[in-house]
């Protein structure tokens, strides 16, 4: 028995050794690509589009394309499918990747990030008409026209609305591409006459697989049939949405504060972006240049009431503040709102025993403003003015929109004609969209730095950075262009809800304008959000996409990290500085959901301040997700949702011919057997085998 035990041991200890030492060989065998980032699947009410891969990954022999040649050789002679193409960022485009998917031989694609690659000459993910499916004007045929023959975004590729069937990465790390296409060129590369290299071949295995499947309604239906039988069940996707920022420039009280008809100015602008790959939004100029000429507006509207200059005439009761969230993905931040706004409990609902601020709704608005894309690097930019050429044909409303057009020409710098109007198209893709939806009474504007397609070239991609803007050459002029419009702005604005000039003591602080571009385009650890978050912050600035929400919808916290940013930097420009509270005193109230505080400051060498403001955070959530039996193909709200994924892993190795692999494979197999028989004898035998050590043992 004692023999027999020492035997088992000494098998264990063989197993462990074994398991050891097989992964020491798999970390020799594979190479983790660092840096990497994936593609992930989406849902709409009726599709799914994006990427995934297999439960175990999909592994593919790496084949580069530089030219149609080498997409040529792949689909007519490469004879070791199946294939992972290397693309550069030049080639990622709508025909290469369709010829790739529909020839049957590509198992995934891996873009490199290369030094000196040029991107595209254009490229977005978008649609050519972005948000046409929940656009204002699907009701009107002229109108809904007007994009099929002038596209709003002429670098769509689309990308966003295929389903893909096989994995796709993006190599960040320019030194990872590097190795990778060096492993390609020492082992795949094919001879000058094209004939195929013989194994072993470099090879890649990308694993993204996917949870969800079909499209919302199915993924959803899924989910809640799986709490019912799993012990612990698990939704497989989430609706996108964060939440939406809302202030106003004078708190009100529900309980003592009523809203005059028409008589709220609501001033807007988006907070997200999209793009194909996780963790890559920058949104340069699709979000950034907007939202730096919003909080601009911001700050100069918060100073002129700090100093008593800010009477509004008897017609006007507010000046509103909305950045909306998820407006990539059908105006899922305005159209939540508006919904609330109809329903009476926007911006929150009522609680017993809570102060909240006045209601407001649709009919409380007397003019909309919207900041869109206003990134310019040229000195003599013209900016544009859209209206709605559908509401206008009520006279009244039409009155109103000239009326604010002539007041924003008045308002110009004296020589620096910043806006041309335009009367004769359809508005672009913006939030003021959903509102005309379901109020055409409304007179409003949307300001860009486009009157027919984006100027932006990188329109809703990983592209639309920096660089894109010519951000490190240019800053100046581009600060300097925000700083014009947010001064013109708030000019008309001041004048509309004072009818008195704006005093030349409230400029537009540019230094400001560029911290905010710096922060949100170069460098999160900037001077301003340390100030705000009190501490340093690592890391690149962070992503502008949604991201899936959270279940609780709560109205506070829970939100993305740019959010909280954004309404940390509006609330210190609208809100009060509070002298003498510390940090221990500077909360809010759970009884009082007027006010927020934030404590900002709190630095080595600095005391720390406390500032009480109107802002706080709403639903960013479609209102799909939360009406009873909401058919999910009628096209009235953002259906949205994003698959839940196991961990994303990129790594390539030498890899064997089919029949090598399996040749081994059957050798094992027989080591094995041969092995547990021999093992199986000499435990049977061990008496024998084993008595002359015994017999020692015991002498």
């Amino acid at each position: 028995r004692r023999n027999r035990i020492k035997t088992m041991k000494a098998l264990l200890f063989i197993s462990l050794c074994f398991f050891a030492s097989a992964e020491r060989i798999a970390k020799r065998i594979y190479k983790p690509v660092e840096g990497s980032v994936g593609c992930f699947r989406r849902f709409n009410g009726t599709h799914q589009f994006g990427c995934s891969s297999h439960e175990n990954g999909n592994v593919g022999v790496l084949h580069k394309i530089q030219s149609e040649d080498d997409l040529k050789w792949l689909i007519e002679i490469g004879p070791h499918s199946p294939y992972v193409a290397l693309l550069s960022t030049r080639l990622f485009q709508r025909e290469m990747m369709t010829s790739l998917k529909e020839s049957g031989k590509v198992n995934g694609v891996v873009v490199l990030n290369k030094t000196g690659e040029g991107r595209p000459e254009r490229f977005s993910i978008d649609d050519v008409c972005p948000n046409h499916y929940s656009s204002f004007y699907n009701k009107f045929e002229q109108e809904s026209q007007f994009c099929d023959t002038n596209p709003w975004n002429p670098g769509s590729t689309e990308f966003l609305f295929e389903d893909w069937g096989f994995p796709i990465f993006f190599v960040q790390s320019i030194e990872t591409a590097q190795n990778i296409s060096q492993c390609y060129e020492k082992y795949n590369r094919p001879s000058i006459k094209g004939v195929p290299r013989d194994w072993p071949l470099c090879a890649i295995e990308l694993k993204s697989p996917m949870i969800g499947a079909v499209n919302t309604p199915t993924c959803i239906r899924r989910g809640i049939l799986d709490s019912y039988i799993n012990p612990q069940p698990s939704m497989f996707c989430d609706p996108l949405g964060d939440k939406n920022i809302f202030a106003t420039v004078v708190p009100t009280n529900s309980s003592t504060d009523t809203v005059q008809n028409r008589s709220v100015i609501l001033i807007s602008t988006r907070l997200d972006s999209m793009s194909l790959f996780e963790e890559i939004t920058p949104g340069a100029d699709s979000v950034v240049t907007g939202l730096a000429g919003i909080l601009s507006l911001a700050d100069m509207i918060g100073r002129a009431r700090r100093l008593s200059l800010l009477n509004f005439k008897p017609d006007i009761s507010n000046i509103v503040f909305s950045i909306f969230n998820g407006e990539s993905f059908d105006y899922i931040g305005s159209s939540r709102t508006v919904f609330d706004m109809e329903k009476g409990i926007f911006p929150r609902p009522e609680e017993e025993g809570i102060s909240i601020p006045a209601s407001i709704r649709l009919h409380h608005i007397k003019y909309f403003f919207e900041l869109e894309q206003l990134g310019s690097d040229s000195v003599d930019e013209k900016y544009f003015v859209h209206s709605d050429p559908v509401s206008q044909s009520d006279p009244d409303v039409k009155a109103e929109v000239e009326k604010l057009k002539n007041i924003l020409n008045d308002s110009a710098v004296v020589g620096q004609n910043m806006f041309d109007v335009t009367d004769d198209v359809p508005l672009p893709p913006s939030s003021f969209q959903s509102f005309l939806k379901r109020d055409q009474r409304i007179p409003g504007i949307v300001i860009t730095n486009h009157k027919g397609s984006f100027k932006n070239r990188y329109y809703s991609s990983e592209y639309d950075t920096a660089d894109a803007l010519n951000f490190s050459k240019s800053k100046q002029i581009i600060v300097d262009n925000i700083a014009a419009v947010s001064n013109v702005l708030t000019s008309t604005i001041y004048k509309l809800a004072t009818d008195q000039k704006l005093p030349t003591s409230i400029a537009p602080d540019k230094e400001f304008i560029g911290e905010v571009l710096e922060c949100f385009l170069i460098n999160n650890n900037c001077t301003l959000l340390r100030y705000l978050m009190s501490r340093n912050i690592t890391g690149p600035p962070r992503p502008l996409y949604v991201g899936v929400a959270n279940a609780d919808e709560d109205f506070r916290g829970n939100a993305n990290t740019a959010t909280l940013f954004v309404n940390e930097i509006l609330a210190i420009k609208l809100g009060d500085r509070l002298n003498g509270v510390n940090k221990t005193d500077c909360h809010s109230d759970p009884k009082d959901d007027i006010y927020h505080h934030s404590w900002v400051g709190d630095l080595p060498g600095s005391m720390g301040e406390c500032y009480r403001s109107t802002v706080k955070l709403t639903v960013a959530v479609s209102p799909a997700f939360i009406i009873d039996g909401y058919n999910w193909t009628s096209g009235d709200y953002s259906t949205w949702t994003e698959s839940r994924w196991q961990p994303f892993t990129v790594r390539y190795f030498l890899k064997e011919s089919s029949s090598y692999e399996n040749g081994i494979f059957v050798v094992g197999v027989v080591v094995f057997f041969v092995s547990t028989v021999l093992i199986f004898l000499s435990s049977r035998r061990a008496d024998v085998l084993f008595m002359g050590r015994i017999t020692a043992g015991t002498s």
